[in-house]
């Protein structure tokens, strides 16, 4: 029989915000942009421009298109 683990709301909401922070600072890394413009991104308040939408797709795995739905 498999264990199944608990976790507290405490513990999950922690490794929620590691898990976003890690995301973030990959496409820091990818782009080479601030942080803070990552958040905007992320956060919705602004759009990446061309060049970071080519990064985040590439360090992604994925396309522009599908990301962005725009080249």
């Amino acid at each position: 029989m498999e264990r199944k683990e608990i976790f507290t709301f405490k513990e999950i909401c922690k490794q929620k915000c590691l898990a976003k922070e890690n995301f973030i600072k990959m496409l820091q890394e990818a782009t080479g942009v601030s942080v803070t413009t990552v958040y905007r991104w992320v956060n919705g308040f602004s759009t990446p421009a061309k060049r970071d939408r080519i990064a985040i797709a590439k360090a992604l795995g994925s396309s522009v298109e599908t990301l962005f739905g725009t080249k």
